[in-house]
């Protein structure tokens, strides 16, 4: 299951809204949940 809470994650970023007017954000990879199982016969 990827990004059950379709919510954003910013690990970092840079903010030049003072001297050219924009921001730069880094996002996160999103939260994974996952289940491995096995059965040996």
């Amino acid at each position: 299951m990827t990004n059950i809470t379709n919510e954003r994650y910013y690990v970092g970023g840079v903010n030049y809204y003072s001297n050219v007017g924009a921001a730069r954000y880094d996002l996160g990879t999103p939260r994974e949940f996952g289940v491995t199982g096995r059965v040996n016969f």
